[in-house]
């Protein structure tokens, strides 16, 4: 239950979209040091996981901070602080499908479809919407599960083309470890604490834990422990895998590209894998769906804390 605990929060925090869809932004503001950028936002963010760790061994709740600020504070607090949350949760289950439709088409131009829609994007969000609401309907243990499953593979593909890019430039003698020189920053600190935002945000995510704490085996020991591997093992994921692909491909380009508003890591996975880049675009559907099992998993029972304290019908 601990690994299946801490992987929730990882999944909500999407270890594959955080490298495919901030690594390129973070790259056009800093240039190479976007490991550095991953670690600053660690940095930032530990206190506030530490924090969820320390009231979760206290006062575990599927209410999270709506139960805990309605019960040391005041209920209008209290009630004020689930509107946020459940606002939070709500806006990002909407999310999660529009991105899986968009990656969708992704995959259908791959596979020759010369002008993919928005027929086939509603496809898409029809497919993953049937798809996650059966896995969640079924239970924590089911959607759990399957979100193992789903970081896993995005993972192994992250790694895997990480170590494309480290073989290849260490063969062409390019391997560097510059991205960790804080003296090659494009822009200097005000370029980095720019950049600090889209880490911070990044991180957003880990509280979702919180949420099952009344579906967990002793809660009091493992939430929190698994908030922190959670926070600590995306956050390290993050700054090694970003530095393998600030050395894969010039700046000049990644920004040309996220200018365009592509993702570069496509591009890049084409660059080092050829026809291999179906794989950046298959667990980008997939760490989107994972997601979409989080949130929903984190809305549910958010809104059910507040039914049950009668803040919600």
């Amino acid at each position: 239950m601990l690994f299946r605990s801490a992987t929730l929060g990882a999944v909500m925090m999407s270890p594959a979209l955080g490298i495919y869809g901030n690594w390129g932004p973070m790259a056009s503001i800093v240039g190479l040091p976007t490991p550095l950028v991953f670690l600053g936002a660690l940095l930032v963010s530990l206190p506030t996981a530490v924090s969820y760790a320390l009231v979760n061994r206290e006062y575990p709740s599927a209410g999270s901070a709506f139960t805990w600020a309605w019960k040391t504070t005041t209920p209008t607090v209290g009630t004020w602080v689930g509107l946020m949350m459940t606002m939070y949760y709500t806006v990002a289950v909407i999310l999660q499908p529009i991105l899986f439709g968009l990656f969708f088409n992704s995959l259908l131009q791959f596979f020759g479809m010369s002008n993919p829609n928005l027929w086939t994007w509603a496809l898409g969000v029809a497919i993953v919407t049937v798809f996650v609401f059966f896995l969640t309907y079924r239970g924590i243990e089911l959607s759990t599960r399957s979100a193992v499953m789903f970081i896993v593979a995005e993972m192994l593909v992250v790694v895997a083309l990480s170590l494309t890019i480290a073989g290849k430039t260490i063969s062409k003698g390019t391997f560097s470890f510059q991205p960790f020189n804080p003296s090659t920053i494009t822009g200097g600190g005000s370029a980095f604490w720019a950049a600090m935002i889209l880490g911070i945000l990044s991180f957003t995510g880990y509280d979702v834990i919180s949420t099952v704490a009344e579906e967990a085996h002793a809660p009091r020991r493992l939430l929190p422990r698994a908030t922190l591997i959670a926070t600590l093992g995306v956050g390290l994921f993050w700054a090694l895998n970003s530095w393998m692909f600030s050395i894969g491909v010039p700046v000049s380009e990644v920004q040309k590209l996220t200018a365009s508003g592509l993702t570069p890591a496509v591009p890049i996975a084409k660059e080092y894998w050829g026809w291999g880049q179906i794989f950046v675009i298959l667990t980008a559907m997939t760490a989107a769906t994972a997601v979409y099992v989080a949130t929903v998993v984190g809305a549910s029972r958010a809104l059910f804390a507040m039914a049950r304290q009668g803040t919600l019908p």
